[in-house]
């Protein structure tokens, strides 16, 4: 950096080290701080107390969003909308932990009772979180999918 003036100098060490801090985001993606393991919901008769088992650890804060979609699956195998709770935006905090004794579908789904009110049957669901590192091209996504059964009282 022979030649530059001090201000010139400065001026591309920020950039250096700006490169750096995202070359960093990539080297060590979401899936290193935000690892999700596999998504289970067990089947019976009343949806908003369908237990679910997945693991989550939250190593950095960051901001992100949430989506779950639950398709029911006709019987010719074709598939219709249940519920989809549309992307909600959130902080997840670092070291936050799921609740103690487990969680069922009314804590999984949040607010949204359309995701509860499911009939009889046999149904897919796709979780996606969405980290936001710092815009649009820094985006990540985590998805996870499972199926289940809602099945009768009787």
């Amino acid at each position: 950096m022979n030649g530059l003036s001090a201000d010139e100098k400065i001026g591309v060490s920020v950039v250096i080290v700006g490169a750096f801090l995202v070359a960093m985001q990539f080297a060590f993606p979401a899936r290193h701080w935000f690892p999700v393991g596999d998504i289970k919901v067990e089947s019976g008769p009343e949806p908003a107390a369908l237990a679910v088992s997945y693991d989550r650890e939250i190593e950095r804060t960051f901001d992100g969003s949430w989506r779950i979609q639950i398709w029911r699956v006709l019987p010719d195998g074709a598939r219709i909308v249940a519920c989809n709770t549309g992307l909600i935006e959130t902080t997840y905090p670092a070291g936050a932990k799921l609740p103690e004794g487990g969680i069922d579908l009314a804590w999984f789904v949040d607010k949204h009772t359309e995701c509860l009110s499911l009939a009889p049957g046999h149904y897919e669901m796709q979780v996606t979180w969405v980290i936001n590192e710092g815009g649009v091209l820094l985006q990540r996504s985590i998805h996870r999918e499972t199926t289940f059964e809602v099945t009768s009282d009787g």
